[in-house]
C-alpha cells in the first residue's frame, strides 16, 4: 500500500468524507512520455505558469516540494506537495489545499492513440463547510488541468515526434523514471543515432505574419 492510500484510508477512518474527479489525456506518444513528464522536477518552474515551487526533499521515488499555487490573478498559495513514484505505470500525490486534503493517483497505459494518461482526484473533507471548499477545489482543479495540459502536452508531443523519427530514450532501459533520474539534465537521455539525417538542402517560404509552421524535417515549430 502507498503511503498515499494509508492516508486515505487514515481520513476515512477519521470520519472524512470525500469527492471524486477524474481527468484524462491520450495522445501521440509513449506511456513513458507521459511518466517522464510527472516525473521531470526541472521543468516545473520554466514551462508552468500558475505554479512555482522549490523541492526540498526527493529520491528517486519520493519526492517533496513546497509550491505556490495561483489561485486568482494576484493571489498565490502556498500547498506542500508529496510525491511518490512506485511504479512507471503510477504516480500518487497528496496535498493540503484550504482545509481540503487532495489525493491524487496519475496513470500512465498504453493507448490506441499512443497515451492515455488518467488523474483521479479525491478532495476529503469534513463539515458543510468542508463540503462546499471541495466543491470549489473541485471547480478550480478542472479549469487548472486544462491550463497544465496545454503547458505540459508539447513537451509529451515533442518526444513522440522524436521517437517516431527513430530516437530513443536512454531511460526507457529503467524500471522507472525517478525523480533524481530528471534533476541532471547535463547527462545525455536522447539517443539519435538511429535517426536518419537529411541529405538534401530545402528551403521554407513563410510568409503568413501570424500563426504558426511545423518544420518536421528539422522538428521545428516557427
Amino acid at each position: 500500500m502507498t503511503a498515499c492510500n494509508e492516508l486515505a484510508a487514515f481520513l476515512e477512518s477519521s470520519g472524512y468524507r470525500h469527492t471524486r474527479l477524474r481527468l484524462e489525456t491520450t495522445g501521440d506518444y509513449d506511456p513513458r512520455d507521459s511518466e517522464w513528464n510527472y516525473s521531470d522536477i526541472p521543468h516545473l518552474n520554466v514551462v508552468h505558469t500558475q505554479v512555482d515551487g522549490v523541492s526540498l526533499y526527493q529520491t528517486r521515488t519520493h519526492l517533496q516540494t513546497i509550491n505556490l499555487q495561483r489561485v486568482a490573478p494576484f493571489l498565490r498559495v502556498p500547498v506542500a506537495v508529496f510525491m511518490e513514484h512506485q511504479h512507471a505505470s503510477s504516480h500518487d500525490y497528496a496535498f493540503v489545499i484550504l482545509w481540503v486534503v487532495v489525493i491524487v493517483q496519475t496513470e500512465h497505459s498504453p493507448h490506441e492513440k499512443g497515451c492515455r494518461t488518467q488523474t483521479t482526484y479525491r478532495f476529503f473533507y469534513q463539515g458543510i463547510l468542508g463540503w462546499i471548499l471541495a466543491r470549489l477545489a473541485k471547480l478550480a482543479t478542472k479549469k487548472n488541468y486544462e491550463i497544465l495540459m496545454r503547458e505540459d502536452l508539447p513537451m509529451r508531443w515533442q518526444r513522440g515526434r522524436l521517437r517516431r523519427k527513430g530516437c530513443r530514450f536512454t531511460h526507457d532501459r529503467q524500471d522507472l523514471i525517478g525523480f533524481t533520474d530528471t534533476t541532471d539534465i547535463s547527462q545525455a537521455n536522447v539517443d539519435a543515432r538511429a535517426m536518419p539525417v537529411p541529405s538534401r538542402s530545402f528551403e521554407f517560404q513563410i510568409s503568413s505574419p501570424r500563426g504558426s509552421r511545423e518544420l518536421e524535417e528539422i522538428l521545428i515549430r516557427i
